[in-house]
C-alpha cells in the first residue's frame, strides 16, 4: 500500500489484549488496553519503516498542555483546549490480525461519546499529514540511541523484530 493510500485510510481502531500482553512482555512501556469495552481504547493505524503502527488516542490532560513531539494535539474547534492526543511514544507495530475496527454508530447508548468520537476523527482526517510527519519525526528521534525519546517511548526496533511472532 503506498503511503498516499495509507493516509486516506485513517480509521479508528481496538487492539486485542492478547496482543498487548504478548508485547508487553518484551517491553513493558507498552500501554495497556483500558479494557473499556464501553470505551475502547482506541487509536489511528500509521505506516512506518515498512510496518504498520497502531498509534493510541488519551484523553487530553493538563500535562499535554506543552508542545512535545511524543504526541500531537487534537482539537474539536479552534479555540478550545484539545480533545485529545495521539501518542507516538506508544505506538506500536502491529498485524491486521489484531485490529477491530470501531464503528462509530455502534456507541448509540454514549451519544456524548460518538460525538467526541467523530470530532476526534474529523480533525484527524483533516491533519493527517501532519501526523504522519509528527510520527515519522518520533518514531526517527526514539531509534537514537542515549535521546529522551528513546527512554520514554516504546522499543519500536525490538517491538518490530518480535510481533509477527505473535500466534493468534
Amino acid at each position: 500500500m503506498s503511503s498516499a493510500e495509507e493516509k486516506e485510510r485513517i480509521l479508528f481502531y481496538r487492539i486485542s489484549d492478547r496482543y498487548i500482553n504478548f508485547l508487553r512482555q518484551h517491553d513493558p512501556g507498552v500501554q495497556q488496553n483500558a479494557g473499556h469495552l464501553l470505551r475502547p481504547y482506541v487509536g489511528i493505524l500509521l505506516e512506518l519503516n515498512g510496518h504498520k503502527y497502531f498509534a493510541p488516542l488519551s484523553s487530553f490532560k493538563e500535562k499535554f498542555r506543552k508542545s512535545n513531539q511524543a504526541y500531537f494535539k487534537v482539537y474539536g474547534s479552534p479555540n478550545a483546549d484539545p480533545l485529545s492526543v495521539i501518542k507516538f511514544n506508544c505506538m506500536i507495530p502491529v498485524p491486521e490480525s489484531e485490529l477491530t475496527y470501531v464503528d462509530f454508530s455502534t456507541f448509540t447508548h454514549d451519544p456524548k461519546y460518538q460525538q467526541l468520537l467523530e470530532a476526534e476523527y474529523q480533525y484527524i482526517r483533516m491533519n493527517r499529514s501532519n501526523i504522519f510527519k509528527g510520527a515519522s519525526r518520533l518514531y526517527a528521534l526514539a531509534n537514537k540511541p542515549g535521546t529522551h525519546f528513546e527512554r520514554t517511548s516504546c522499543k519500536f526496533k525490538l517491538l518490530e523484530s518480535i510481533y509477527q511472532t505473535f500466534i493468534i
